[in-house]
């Protein structure tokens, strides 16, 4: 498990930084995914207006050990393409 928020930021970080732009990992209700130099989440069905920022202020040990069990072996999912999240980025 991780130790601090800080730590699993790192690790998802780290697993994502070679996916194209709207790629992540699935940590089993929806996908982990970097936007705009962020850490990201959206759940299934939402759309990318509905991504948001990971929040320290719901980490809690149940988060800690779904984050760290998906980061473990990471199944990686297309949930936006490039093109999308590029479009997007540059909207904001």
């Amino acid at each position: 498990m991780f130790k601090r928020y800080a730590d699993y930021v790192k690790a998802a970080m780290e697993a994502l930084k070679d996916k194209p732009q709207g790629t992540g990992y699935s940590n089993g209700t929806g996908v982990v995914f970097v936007l705009n130099g962020a850490l990201c989440y959206v759940e299934e069905g939402e759309e990318l207006d509905d991504a948001r920022e990971g929040d320290i202020s719901a980490w809690e040990e149940n988060s800690n050990r779904n984050e760290f069990d998906a980061l473990q072996s990471p199944v990686f999912v297309e949930r936006f393409s490039p093109e999308e999240v590029e479009a997007y980025e540059a909207g904001l």
